[in-house]
Order: structure tokens, then sequence, then C-alpha cells
């Protein structure tokens, strides 16, 4: 501890200080500005520094925490409150190893809370990013909520689940006759159709089914080139043979067969399943 000075006026002598600075080190005063201990390593912290208080929850702006530090400067320049370093390695405390801060909470409350008046919350930097680091782990499986964790691209689970699945009922003149994600269909020639969806669709798998069972014939799908959302549908009539059997040798084919028509383009109503 420093020692009193002369009196620094009538009105102050006994409260008045020597300027000396403080003795920093193990058992000793932390002084304000400065680092505690200084540059000197065999001078440095061998045990913790505990600050244990009993203070009751506060709704007032002060009071409940044994400590508080605030940095009240401001601006586009303004410092912040507190930072921790240390030089950990391992997974943690159950791995036995420390993190470079934790929070404890013995009883059954919240262990922290982030509160920000900004439109970011904060960040989460690890290593270089990248697939293989992990922003955290939980053991818990509940739903977090206001998380969105079951959201991509913005689609929550559901909106996900429709995205994937989209169809198409189209009737052999072309309308469409509903369905999730279409948005048009149109036919353009004999057995040739057009079927748009919302969304970007090109890199999706496309099954076409035709929907009579008394007529049935071929049918076949591809993206419409030079678009991401568009697929082309052609459908035909019944396959046939267009040979006949020679009467005198069944194995020998004759042509023509005049029932035969050849796998001819013709207008029919179709299924058109986009799996993406």
């Amino acid at each position: 501890m420093g020692t009193r000075a002369p009196c620094c006026s009538a009105r102050r002598c006994s409260h008045c200080w020597s300027p000396f600075a403080f003795a920093v080190g193990e058992g000793e005063p932390v002084e304000g500005g400065e680092r505690n201990p200084n540059n000197n390593r065999t001078q440095a912290y061998q045990e913790e520094t505990e600050i244990i208080g009993e203070i009751n929850a506060s709704k007032g702006r002060k009071g409940g925490y044994v400590t508080r530090q605030s940095n009240t400067s401001t601006g586009a320049n303004a410092g912040g409150g507190a930072i921790y370093g240390c030089r950990a390695q391992g997974a943690g405390t159950g791995a036995g190893s420390e993190p470079c801060l934790r929070a404890n909470n013995l009883s059954s409350g919240l262990a922290f809370e982030f509160d920000s008046n900004g439109t970011l919350g904060g960040t989460i930097t690890v290593g270089a990013g990248g697939r293989e680091e992990k922003p955290f782990t939980t053991n818990a499986t509940g739903v977090a909520t206001g998380l969105n964790a079951d959201e991509v691209d913005g689609l929550d689970a559901q909106e996900i689940a429709v995205a994937g699945n989209l169809f198409a009922r189209v009737n052999a003149n072309g309308t469409g006759t509903g369905g999730r994600g279409a948005t048009a269909a149109a036919r353009s020639s004999e057995g040739v159709y057009t079927v748009t969806f919302e969304g970007d669709v090109s890199g999706c798998a496309y099954q076409a089914t035709q929907t009579s069972t008394e007529n049935p014939g071929t049918i076949s799908a591809q993206l419409t080139a030079s678009t991401k959302n568009q697929v082309t549908v052609r459908t035909f009539d019944e396959s046939e043979d267009p040979f006949v059997d020679d009467p005198a040798t069944p194995t020998v084919e004759t042509a023509p067969n005049p029932d035969a028509n050849g796998n001819q383009p013709a207008d029919r109503a179709f299924h058109l399943t986009v799996t993406c």
C-alpha cells in the first residue's frame, strides 16, 4: 500500500496519498490501468483469483452481479467490455481440459444470456471455417425456440419437403389439373408439352407417366433446353410391333402390320414428378 503524503490542502490533508505504485503479485492488490502482474513471468499468478459475493438479483439498472465490467466509450471506435484469452487445448471440461470461458450455474437457472440491440447477435469463428469445423455441440435434443434450426435457404422442414417433391397433372390438351410447384403447362405440338415450375429444377430428376390404363403408351421427360425451370414431356401412342409373323414360319416376321402405328407422337394426359 502507498503511504500517506503531506497534506495536499487544508481541506483534504487526511485523505492524501503518495503516488507510489502498488506492489502487484500473488497476494497483492490489483492495480488499475496496468498489467497484473507485469511482464515478468516469474511474478505470474499461480493460484486462482477469486472474487466472491452474496448479492441478490435485481431488476434495476445495476445490481445483482458480483462484478460488472462496462466500457462507456461510444461511436464507431467504441471498445468492448471484456476479453478472455488462454492457451487451452482439448475438448473442454468434460475431456479434462479447461475452456477460455465457462459459465457454470450450480442451480437450475440459465448459465448465460447474450443481449444485443443490433440486428446481429454475434459471430462464432472456428479455425479456417468449412464443413469440418463445428460452431458448438450440445447433448440437448429439444427444439430451440426461435432458432429456426430446421431452415435451409429460408425454407423450413415442411417447405423443404414440398420443394423436393414437385409434381404436375396435365390433360391431353395441355391444360394443368393441379400439382405442387408447377405454375403452368402448355401443349406445343402433337404429343409435346412444356411444364413450368416456380423454381430451379435443373438439378432434379424427372419421371412422367401416362394416366390412361386402357390405351397406354410411352413417355419421356427432360429439362427444356436453355431453361432451368421448365420440363419438356413427349407422349406417344401404344407401342406395337410394326411387323407380323409369317403364318408358315411364326419366327419369321414380315411387313407391314396394318394395325401397327410405329409408336407415333400422340396427345396423352400424364403425371410429371420432379424430385430434387
